[in-house]
């Protein structure tokens, strides 16, 4: 169902908000043009979509019940018992191409291994913490040259660069380091949030991605995270905030989070639905033995 809102200026003007309440989550629309219409609309097109659910559901079960009567038939059980099947992992790699891997997705902002989408914060927010130390150490490198040039003792140049650049080069290898760890991941069940330290502790928090009550929320906060393109996500675990604050592209990342969900949600009901109709081909199959042998008892 459809929530519609609108203040004042959107009754004058004739746009406001739709909530699209969904068995995944909630999907908003904000300032969104005839909302009333729109409303509308997805209500017309779910239950279309109900409809034609409705429909292949009969085929499907016309279709089980026709296969288990020739099996029958043939002298084959109709049903067999399906074990759990472990998914298939990613194959062991050799330590080399597992740092060749490594080193190619140090610096990325987005990059997959398998199922597991990992996320980091965008450069902005790694760039506006070091800029003004890597502008000094540049200031620093070109002041030693000008010293050097200038005849000043080598050992005394050597001496100042060193220690500018412990000074300073320290901070930035940290914050370079600091933001290499702090990473979000998304795997095929699960929304993973890793902070980790350098040389300190590491805090991980997941969460599942089948919970019954989940919704994803994302903005941009300003003008510049709109130009660069990054923002901030929200997965509402229930009245529980996990956020995913500076990353790229906030609206693909909230999409992937609402498909991974789907498609668990979307895999447990065709699960479902397998199993009910085995069960349900099972007592007309029960059935249709009881007629038989009452028949052939006359």
């Amino acid at each position: 169902s459809c929530d519609v809102r609108r203040s004042f200026w959107g009754q004058v003007f004739d746009y406001g908000d739709v909530d699209v309440r969904t068995y995944y989550g909630t999907i908003k629309l904000h300032n969104t043009e005839r909302p009333y219409e729109i409303s509308e609309y997805i209500d017309r097109y779910k239950g279309r979509v109900t409809r034609l659910d409705d429909e292949k559901e009969r085929k499907e079960i016309r279709q089980a019940i026709k296969d288990a009567v020739e099996k029958k038939a043939k002298g084959h059980e109709p049903f067999h018992e399906q074990g759990f099947v472990q998914p298939k992992g990613i194959s062991p790699q050799s330590s080399r191409a597992n740092l060749v891997i490594s080193l190619k997705n140090m610096f990325k902002m987005r990059f997959e291994e398998g199922e597991i989408i990992t996320y980091r914060k965008h450069w902005y927010a790694l760039v506006g913490k070091i800029w003004w130390r890597v502008l000094m150490i540049v200031a620093v490198i070109a002041g030693a040259v000008t010293l050097s040039s200038n005849g000043a003792p080598g050992f005394f140049i050597v001496l100042l660069a060193l220690a500018a650049l412990v000074l300073l080069g320290w901070p930035v290898i940290y914050r370079i380091w600091d933001w290499h760890n702090d990473i979000f991941q998304l795997t095929s069940t699960q929304v993973v949030d890793i902070e980790k330290k350098p040389l300190g502790e590491e805090r991980k928090k997941t969460a599942n991605l089948d919970a019954p009550d989940i919704r994803v929320e994302h903005d941009r906060p300003n003008l510049l995270a709109t130009i660069l393109n990054f923002g901030n996500v929200t997965v509402f675990i229930g009245q529980t905030p996990f956020n995913i604050e500076g990353v790229l592209d906030p609206d693909q990342v909230h999409q992937e989070i609402a498909n991974r969900r789907e498609a668990i949600i979307s895999r447990r009901r065709k699960d479902e639905e397998i199993r009910e109709k085995e069960r349900m081909v099972k007592w007309l199959m029960a059935y249709h033995d009881e007629v038989d042998q009452s028949e052939s008892k006359e």
